[in-house]
């Protein structure tokens, strides 16, 4: 983060801010923690009928999730989160924004025999083309993966392009 430069900051802590809201809404509504902490005044008739007590449930879950996500984020809470994350997440070769040493990668895998190694290459490789949507390479990679050819194709066309 000290490689930017201040406005380009300003957007990624706004960015993670509002990641972290997103991600607190959504965990706190499906597991409905706050619905189960009312179940018992919502039963009861305290908060009145069940349109209102279902609106004041919502509320009561957006100002959970906002004090989650100021919480996260103030203290700072988020990086411990993304050092965690980012070892299963990273990619050693995504070195360039465009991508081309992920392709490299695809590239290199597709051209080796299946080993223990070699099948996590495939795995990773399959899920580099999984994000950038390219299906004759996912193909590919299936039929290396299960030893066959799910999609027969005429001598002349070349695989994985």
């Amino acid at each position: 983060m000290e490689n930017l430069n201040p406005q380009q900051q300003k957007n990624l802590k706004l960015a993670i801010g509002i990641a972290t809201l997103v991600f607190v809404y959504w965990f706190v509504r499906t597991n409905n923690l706050v619905f189960s902490a009312m179940e018992p005044s919502v039963e009861s008739g305290k908060l009145g009928s069940p349109p209102v007590a279902s609106a004041a449930v919502s509320v009561v879950e957006i100002i959970v999730s906002l004090g989650g996500a100021v919480l996260v984020t103030v203290t700072g809470l988020w990086r411990q989160a993304a050092k965690l994350v980012s070892g299963f997440v990273s990619n050693d070769g995504a070195t360039s924004l465009d991508g081309s040493e992920d392709e490299d990668f695809v590239e290199r895998t597709l051209r080796n025999e299946i080993t223990p190694e070699r099948r996590l290459q495939l795995q990773e490789a399959m899920l580099i083309c999984v994000d950038r949507k390219d299906y004759q390479k996912i193909i590919t990679i299936s039929e290396m993966l299960a030893g066959q050819k799910f999609f027969p194709r005429s001598k002349g066309a070349k695989d994985g392009s």
